[in-house]
């Protein structure tokens, strides 16, 4: 399964979150809901091709951002299902 598109983009967490704010104030909740735990869904393997990515990848290249970026997209996600866990 290819998660990544081959040049290895990745949206940014901060687009990320814009979108479930966004979502949010647009009363779409079972669509935040699902996107929430599809995102939640693909984590494990993203990461995994994350970090088989930084081993071909240039040592120069953006290593920090896509060090944390599963850790990161993974709070984000739980802070959304937490808040409308009822």
């Amino acid at each position: 399964m290819r998660l990544l598109h081959p040049r290895g983009n990745i949206p940014r967490l901060n687009v990320i979150t814009l979108l479930f704010d966004l979502m949010e104030e647009a009363l779409n909740i079972g669509g935040l809901v699902r996107l929430a735990v599809s995102i939640s869904s693909i984590l494990a393997p993203l990461s995994v091709e994350i970090q088989r990515r930084e081993l071909d990848s240039d040592p120069y290249d953006d290593r920090a951002r896509r060090k944390w970026y599963c850790t990161e997209l993974a709070l984000t996600v739980v802070a959304v299902l937490r808040h409308y866990q009822r």
